[in-house]
């Protein structure tokens, strides 16, 4: 992979629109592939400045990092693997549990590819705006980004989490992590929006098992469903979407395959 392989683009049109702060198509390609496709309305200082830092952390050794992308509605993981190879992951915010496979990239050409995107947008917005304060967070970012060497990625520590965890009830749902994932074995909390596995929805009706599945997005939309279920206006609910399909309606819990007769509470309490 040449260095000029790895680029980041930043839409335009935010310079027809007076008075208005950075705002558009953000993409990072790497021959002919956006990478980020889909990011089509985003806040480029927030969204960069942070970018940034998140970078900066990473070449210093740190091995689990991530930056939003509100608008498109994924959160960018970034871990490291060994020497300068990186793998970024396109991890759902809500709603979506499948990510995709993570790309693999050199940390340098992320940096140089970074560097060379917010040196043009400052460039740009102070010719154009003459309005350094709104973007001196990004410039403050990128001399931290230029700031020093590349670090080899700390040892993850050598603590195993579960392989499986069942929770009991009306509802019973067995998550197990892929055997190829390091973030499996991570002691990092920053490492659980990485994690994807085997989900297994355990009644009612005869099992049903989901490969690929994020478990943070998971794990948001039970609690969220657990606690919606103790507001008076619970009593129809969904608990999980397609292609989940988890339903709960006037005291029965309802799967594509099936329902079961269960109260608010007892629900709430296995999610």
């Amino acid at each position: 992979m040449n260095s000029a392989a790895l680029c980041l683009r930043l839409g335009t049109r935010w310079r027809r629109e007076p008075g208005r702060l950075p705002r558009d198509r953000v993409g990072l390609e790497i021959h002919g592939l956006d990478l980020l496709a889909g990011a089509s309305d985003e806040l480029f200082f927030p969204l960069l400045t942070e970018w940034l830092g998140a970078v900066t952390r990473s070449s210093g050794g740190a091995r689990w990092t991530s930056v939003e992308l509100p608008g498109a509605g994924w959160r960018l993981g970034m871990e490291r693997v060994d020497g300068s190879a990186l793998a970024l992951y396109r991890l759902p915010l809500s709603g979506g549990f499948k990510p995709p496979p993570p790309a693999r990239l050199d940390l340098d050409e992320l940096r140089a590819a970074l560097d060379a995107g917010a040196s043009r947008l400052l460039r740009d917005w102070e010719r154009l705006r003459g309005a350094p304060a709104e973007s001196a967070g990004l410039a403050a970012a990128l001399i931290q980004l230029r700031g020093g060497p590349l670090q080899p990625p700390r040892s993850a520590p050598d603590v195993a989490w579960p392989r499986a965890v069942t929770v009991e009830g009306p509802l019973a749902l067995c998550w197990e992590g892929g055997p190829d994932r390091g973030a499996v074995r991570s002691g990092d909390p920053a490492a659980l929006g990485f994690v994807s596995g085997r989900l297994q929805v355990l009644g009612p009706g005869p099992p049903q098992a989901y490969p690929g599945v994020a478990l943070l997005p998971v794990a948001e939309a039970l609690v969220d469903s657990a606690l919606a279920l103790l507001e008076p206006a619970g009593a129809s609910l969904e608990i999980l979407p397609p292609p989940f399909d988890l339903r709960f309606e006037h005291g029965r819990l309802l799967s594509q395959r099936g329902e079961a007769v269960t109260s608010h509470e007892a629900l709430a309490r296995s999610l």
